[in-house]
């Protein structure tokens, strides 16, 4: 098969993997049967929309790649997967060795394995798009580390972080998840090619368009909104004021990148180099 045959059947299958999460991903927004069982712990249905904002994240990656063709910005997604998986794996070995279930730790394990072999590969791939990452951007994207990097943090040593609250049980793998998107935007931080960049941005603001309503409706219930979609056990409103502020600060870095900076803005041309980056 050659180069060009080759990229096609990679941005084919980048598609579908985009699919496949954005389908989950509505599935868990909806509530749909089906999504929730795959979740093995009870969770409001606040948590199954977290849940969704995540699949969507991970649906824009793919989707990013299989409309550029640039495999290259694949290394950042293999370190969160990688981060995640590791971080997961070790957490669940130290919690469950005592009870003797190395399942989690197993699957962690494989997790971290794969991540890192799809960062070697990305690593290795052509850069087609040598526009610069904008200053800003980057520095948006250290902002992001260290609110992910310290909500997982929080998260893995037993700490409610988010408005609602859940389940025990969830903590360890949407910690670990944090953790590994904290490694993703560390590492788009320090890229100076926007190629490489861009996906991890237009992933959060998917995230944050998943979650925005929501987080706005228990606003404006001033922290009186509770029911069954967010649990019965009151608001955190510093948590979500926190989260908002976030929310508001990464629309504005996609809608400064997407349209006011001169080189990374909508129907800005580009210019094609051959040799890596």
């Amino acid at each position: 098969m050659n180069d060009k045959r080759m990229g096609l059947a990679l941005r084919a299958l980048a598609a579908c993997l985009a699919l496949l999460w954005a389908v989950l991903g509505l599935g868990w927004y909806l509530g749909g049967g089906w999504a929730v069982l795959l979740w093995p712990w009870p969770e409001v249905a606040m948590s199954h929309v977290l849940l969704a904002s995540m699949a969507v994240f991970i649906a824009a990656v793919w989707a990013s790649v299989a409309c550029r063709g640039e495999f290259s910005a694949l290394a950042g997604a293999g370190l969160n997967i990688g981060v995640a998986g590791a971080v997961a794996a070790a957490v669940a070995a130290a919690q469950g060795g005592l009870a003797g279930q190395g399942g989690p730790a197993a699957a962690g394990l494989a997790a971290a394995v794969a991540g890192a072999l799809l960062f070697r590969w990305a690593r290795r791939q052509p850069l087609h798009d040598d526009r610069a990452t904008p200053a800003a951007v980057r520095a948006g994207f250290v902002v992001f580390t260290l609110a992910l990097g310290g909500s997982g943090g929080a998260l893995l040593l037993g700490q409610q972080v988010f408005p609602w609250r859940l389940h025990v049980g969830s903590m360890l793998p949407i910690g670990a998840l944090f953790l590994g998107a904290a490694a993703y935007f560390a590492y788009s931080a320090a890229q100076t090619r926007w190629a490489r960049a861009a996906p991890a941005l237009w992933a959060f603001g998917a995230y944050d368009a998943v979650l925005c309503v929501p987080y706005l409706r228990l606003l404006g219930g001033s922290g009186a909104a509770v029911d069954d979609y967010y649990g019965d056990s009151g608001v955190n409103m510093t948590s979500l004021v926190v989260y908002l502020g976030v929310i508001g600060f990464s629309a504005v870095l996609v809608m400064y990148a997407l349209l006011l900076h001169p080189t990374t803005r909508v129907l800005q041309r580009q210019r094609a180099v051959p040799a890596n980056r």
